[in-house]
């Protein structure tokens, strides 16, 4: 019951921020918060991007489940609302499964996992982001993120069977998130690096910028991106997600949260 009151009590508090939050207001020393053709996105500094990856590392976790696990207490801290059906907290994360020697193979290699979480199971960061990796590498060890993607095709074959999991919101997701921290420009792209810059033949790369599809019925998604050394938060929201929670709000409170479990240590809640 104390757990369950100090949640309550640190939710109330994040929201009364939030009263005083919009998104012009954000300042931060950590990040930026830009827009990009009426998307958004949250853009870590390199000093605190390279503090994120001395974090990770030091744990032994990769940025994939520590975002994941960021997400995750974020959408449990923007309203009770911002769950999916069945009153779970849900995220859908898109999960590489080629092997080593289907290096070359241009077959689709992508699997599916869903992580499912109550309210009161996202109440200390640690135990959150431990049971996330212990989940995600449970995941990639056996493959269940194919075996989901081959289930759900298999529905799509049966009449109705899909629209009833649509209808059921088994597999609707409250968010979706994409990390796309391994990618990387390169020849193959036609990108190549003079001096400190990019450059595509004749005109140089100033900036890239990700974002991830959102599943229908889905309230929102981001895309995890490193490029030129700095991490970012890309977003996607649907019409009336989050109850009042705009993107720059969401982000804005990714990055507090972010911020608050570096400097806060192992214990972060």
């Amino acid at each position: 019951m104390d757990a369950l009151a100090s949640l309550a009590k640190e939710r109330e508090s994040v929201r009364n921020q939030q009263e005083l939050t919009t998104d012009r207001e954000f300042q931060s020393s950590i990040a930026s918060i830009d827009q990009f053709q009426n998307r958004w996105r949250l853009l870590f500094t390199p000093k605190f991007s390279d503090k994120i990856r001395r974090y990770l590392r030091d744990r032994s976790v990769n940025l994939n489940d520590w975002s994941l696990a960021v997400t995750m207490h974020v959408l449990a801290q923007c309203t009770s609302a911002s769950a999916a059906p069945r009153r779970h907290i849900m995220l859908m994360n898109p999960v590489e499964t080629r092997t080593w020697a289907q290096r070359r193979c241009t077959e689709n290699h992508i699997g599916i996992a869903f992580l499912r979480r109550t309210h009161a199971d996202v109440n200390d960061f640690e135990q959150t982001l431990e049971s996330i990796s212990e989940q995600m590498r449970n995941v990639r060890k056996y493959g269940t993120a194919s075996e989901t993607e081959v289930g759900l095709s298999i529905a799509e074959r049966i009449p109705g069977c899909l629209k009833l999991l649509e209808r059921l919101g088994t597999f609707t997701p409250t968010a979706a998130l994409t990390c796309l921290a391994s990618f990387r420009l390169g020849n193959r792209f036609g990108v190549k690096r003079r001096n400190s810059g990019l450059w595509i033949a004749d005109a140089e790369l100033a900036d890239i910028f990700f974002e991830a599809p959102i599943q229908a019925g889905a309230e929102l998604s981001t895309a995890i991106l490193e490029f030129d050394g700095r991490l970012a938060v890309s977003l996607r929201m649907s019409p009336g997600a989050l109850s009042l929670n705009t993107p720059g709000r969401v982000l804005a409170l990714w990055s507090q949260f972010a911020e608050d479990v570096l400097s806060r240590g192992p214990r972060c809640k």
